[in-house]
């Protein structure tokens, strides 16, 4: 697919490049391109079992989250910007937890979207605390 095929609203639309598209590259690439590059109507559904699947990691991330008093980023859904200012104002308050902060850079379109932050001792620009990535 070239910049020539692609219709206008995509050219100018801002795709970000998130931890699914790097883990989803090897089993479907076309589906990263059309993320990114094209019409995402174009994908194929997701079978019966792949929903079951992400049902099951929705579920068992739902029962770990639950166990923490972590705080959670207020923003509107995929507004990313404000998502990690608002991940940003946590972890400069220094609280002990955040679920599903927003990272981002803006100048390479990298997003990631953590499961967890965990607020560990050791010197940052937050404080005398820096936050560690973790996945569920």
């Amino acid at each position: 697919m070239t910049a020539a095929n692609l219709p206008e609203r995509v050219l100018g639309a801002t795709r970000w490049i998130t931890g699914s598209h790097v883990y989803g590259f090897p089993n479907c690439a076309r589906a990263v391109a059309l993320d990114l590059h094209g019409d995402r109507a174009l994908r194929r559904p997701l079978r019966d079992e792949e929903e079951l699947v992400l049902q099951r990691g929705r579920d068992h991330e739902a029962r770990i989250v639950a166990t923490l008093d972590y705080a959670t980023p207020e923003h509107p859904e995929r507004d990313f910007e404000a998502g990690a200012a608002a991940t940003r104002e946590l972890l400069e308050r220094g609280v002990a937890g955040v679920l599903q902060g927003v990272l981002r850079d803006p100048v390479d379109r990298r997003l990631g979207i953590a499961d967890l932050l965990r607020r560990e001792p050791g010197g940052s620009d937050l404080g005398d605390w820096h936050y560690v990535v973790g996945d569920v």
